[in-house]
């Protein structure tokens, strides 16, 4: 069921089966995915930088780092040993705090350093890939032209 060739998924698994998993429920985990401790009712868990970027939807760490700078993503609420820990509370009020405000599509994509609109960016997008197939429907029109004049002959 489970590659046994490699060490690191053999361990992997090993340590799923020790916390009480059954094969099922591992083979639906994703590699290199631990599942999240259980947290007791009503408990504001902590979370690293990892867990805060998957939370987020799966951004980059430089995303987080920008939105930290430019977005008001609130500071880390601890650091130990150089790990950035935020309360999971922290995220959800700056997640309630961007939606309420309707700032979803200003959050910085690093593009010279600017909030950019994605919605303005997509449609930018759109406008350059019809102006593209214009341009190629135009120089084809062009080239049957003239393979139209060449077989005339010039007068």
């Amino acid at each position: 069921m489970f590659p046994e060739n490699n060490r690191a998924e053999r361990r992997r698994v090993g340590a799923l089966r020790r916390q009480g998993l059954t094969d099922a429920e591992i083979a639906d985990i994703p590699p290199r995915h631990r599942p999240p401790p259980p947290h007791p009712e009503g408990a504001d868990p902590l979370l690293d930088s990892v867990a805060v970027r998957a939370h987020l939807g799966g951004c980059s760490e430089m995303s987080l780092w920008r939105w930290t700078r430019n977005n008001g993503f609130p500071e880390p609420d601890l650091r130990l040993n150089g790990r950035k820990l935020w309360r999971l509370s922290t995220v959800d009020a700056w997640i309630n705090t961007i939606a309420q405000n309707g700032n979803f599509d200003q959050l910085s994509t690093g593009a010279d350093d600017r909030a950019v609109s994605y919605r303005a960016l997509h449609e930018e997008r759109s406008r350059h890939r019809v102006m593209k197939e214009r341009l190629r429907a135009t120089e084809e029109r062009l080239r049957t032209l003239e393979a139209q004049i060449g077989e005339r002959g010039a007068p």
